[in-house]
């Protein structure tokens, strides 16, 4: 089983129902609690899978060969268009990870532009960098994921009102009964447990 940390109500980098922590440990920090934190049993799943399917967007940049040489590669990297649908197509964004394609990093890697579109960049990639082509693609995903949520508080899955709001009133409820002498909740208290199969038949995608 696992535990994680679900919104509820909006915060600096998530929004509500997404999930913000997920742990293979039932140790609780003591801020998370409501009325911000709902504490959530999932079982029948590893910390892995939950935080794959609940708290990425793994797979939402697109990498292709146009061509390759002895020199170095022609690869073309394209936003899907359902996550730049989803976001409401911030300009600044796209505009932010082109920039980032066509830096520096820190002298690993080194790409030039050969083209681009509204969704897409296509750069020439020279070969015998510190960075090969799967580090390079990790390097640009890494950042992708990391500005998309933590710019624009965006994940792609997240548990809807009608599953979190329940919880919540209940949950403020429970954590009365359940309070410590010093205020505090036990660390490894949940407000409430969940399968796997229930955990995922709740879950909305927003690319969907």
């Amino acid at each position: 089983m696992t535990y994680i940390n679900v919104r509820a109500i909006p915060g600096n980098v998530s929004k509500k129902g997404e999930v913000v922590n997920v742990s293979d440990t039932a140790i609780f920090g003591r801020s998370a609690r409501l009325p911000k934190v709902l504490r959530v049993e999932v079982t029948g799943a590893t910390a892995e899978q939950i935080d794959h399917l609940l708290n990425r967007l793994k797979g939402a940049v697109t990498y292709t060969i146009v061509s390759e040489n002895v020199n170095g590669w022609r690869a073309r990297m394209e936003i899907d268009p359902a996550v730049i649908a989803a976001t409401g197509d911030p300009g600044e964004f796209k505009q932010s990870i082109k920039d980032y394609i066509l830096g520096e990093h820190e002298g690993n890697w080194v790409a030039t532009l050969h083209a681009q579109t509204s969704t897409s960049i296509t750069v020439d990639i020279a070969k015998g960098q510190t960075y090969d082509l799967p580090e390079i693609k990790a390097d640009v995903d890494a950042v992708f994921v990391d500005t998309l949520q933590q710019t624009y508080h965006f994940q792609r899955y997240y548990f809807p009102d009608a599953v979190v709001d329940p919880r919540v009133t209940q949950g403020l409820i429970d954590e009365a009964a359940a309070e410590l002498p010093d205020g505090f909740l036990p660390v490894d208290w949940t407000h409430f447990s969940i399968t796997k199969a229930q955990a995922l038949a709740s879950i909305v995608d927003r690319l969907a």
